[in-house]
């Protein structure tokens, strides 16, 4: 399964969801911008579609094995579907609508996941993922257009897609290098290495990719707007960029310190004894997810209409990710581990340095806004080891050792943390709601 998405992956970069962001950025749009990306983005889901499942066999020879041919077949026509709510979902991120767009999401996944138990335990196996992912996005895209009152009209105008040409394919282009950044390790993994290898590095990448994945989307969503409405406050979007990086540092920070302790305890609990691969890159890559976590200077950059340089920073990371992964695979998926997060650290230094440079901030005054958060992980992080280490010497069960650590940890934590989380959460709830005031008087 893990093959196959890392292809589909490849295919989606041409669907155009550039022209859909395009929407987000630019102040102005008429019906002829919408309807035309509707139908320039559902040509392009059907010609995916095709083309994904023209190029099956070339992925099962590619891996060597031919499990993934039908199952590349069958998930080819998510391309459609998806491309079906990708004006709606920008629709709705441009007005801030984003319990629509929440809703969409949750009866989504809780839909797919109960037909992907369902089907597992009938003995379906890998199809039952497969048919989790088809039946989630088939759910997602029926409430969005439940809950979204526009509808695309016979209506397509070449004039309405040129205007969003040079944005959309400069963000087209850079969301190509971008995935390369985050999708060469499982190639050369699975490649190089094998399944079961890409199987257990799979896991650990996923589980460091949680809090980006779910904090930092869920942010992100509220951000790429809010910075396009204020594109020439940047006081305002300074002020936001601020609020909302302690925000998910707070979160963030001691999750990842948390992982980074507790990962042999955490791994066998929510995998089994078998996982033990995984535990070791796991802690190595759960440092980078706290870094990609923060990784909100995209958000600045399509705001100010600069996808150039976006595709820069992407091209630069490209260029240090992919020797890393080359030189680290050498060592198994340790050394692809720790390749990946060096490289991820020196790469996000000039998007720092760039990004805050356009909305005139300072990289110093940058970190030193996370100072607190950073300081008070480390120093729960000394404390949850020595919990850790004593209730291992009492030969406790894993999920005793786990459960003891979780909640010290919670404790000490949220105790030095209570008045900064406090004044951080109302002041960002405060300027998001002022964000969204301002849009609907735009509107």
């Amino acid at each position: 399964m893990v093959m196959v998405a890392t292809f589909s992956g490849v295919v989606a970069l041409l669907q155009l969801q550039g022209f859909a962001s395009a929407l987000i950025q630019k102040q102005n749009i008429t019906e002829a911008h919408k309807s035309s990306v509707f139908w320039l983005t559902l040509a392009m889901g059907i010609f995916l579609a095709l083309l994904m499942n023209g190029t099956a066999p070339w992925i099962g020879k590619f891996y060597n094995n031919d499990q993934v041919i039908p199952i590349a077949r069958v998930v080819a026509i998510v391309f459609v579907i998806s491309s079906l709510g990708a004006v709606h979902i920008a629709l709705l991120t441009k007005a801030m609508d984003f319990k629509a767009l929440s809703l969409a999401d949750i009866v989504g996944s809780a839909i797919g996941g109960v037909i992907a138990i369902v089907l597992a335990f009938r003995g379906a196996g890998v199809w039952s993922l497969v048919w989790q992912w088809i039946i989630t996005e088939v759910a997602r895209v029926i409430v969005l257009w439940v809950l979204s009152d526009w509808r695309p009209r016979l209506l397509f105008r070449y004039r309405s897609i040129y205007d969003m040409l040079g944005f959309g394919v400069h963000l087209q282009i850079s969301s190509f290098f971008k995935y390369l950044n985050q999708n060469m390790d499982n190639i050369l993994i699975g490649t190089m290495l094998g399944s079961s290898s890409l199987g257990y590095y799979d896991r650990a990448y996923q589980l460091m990719r949680l809090p980006a994945l779910h904090v930092t989307t869920l942010i992100g969503r509220v951000f790429f707007p809010a910075f396009s409405q204020f594109q020439n406050d940047h006081k305002k979007i300074r002020k936001i960029l601020l609020l909302s990086t302690r925000f998910i540092a707070f979160i963030v920070f001691p999750l990842a310190v948390g992982a980074i302790v507790t990962a042999p305890e955490f791994i066998i609990l929510l995998y089994g004894p078998q996982w033990t691969s995984a535990i070791f890159p796991f802690q190595v890559l759960a440092s980078v997810g706290a870094l990609q976590a923060l990784g909100f200077f995209g958000s600045i950059y399509l705001s100010q209409g600069r996808t150039d340089i976006l595709l820069y920073m992407q091209i630069l990371a490209v260029s240090l990710i992919v020797p890393a992964i080359f030189i680290g695979v050498r060592w198994g998926i340790e050394g692809v581990a720790i390749a990946y997060a060096i490289a991820n650290v020196l790469s996000a230094i000039p998007n720092q340095f760039v990004g805050l440079r356009i909305i005139g901030l300072r990289l110093r005054d940058y970190y030193s806004n996370l100072v607190p958060m950073a300081v008070a992980s480390a120093m729960m992080g000394s404390f949850v080891w020595l919990v850790r280490f004593m209730l291992l010497q009492k030969g406790l069960p894993d999920w005793v050792t786990f459960a003891g650590c979780l909640m010290g940890g919670a404790i000490f934590y949220l105790g030095s943390m209570k008045l900064i989380a406090s004044t951080v959460l109302q002041e960002l709830i405060d300027t998001l709601a002022e964000t969204r005031n301002h849009n609907r008087s735009m509107q």
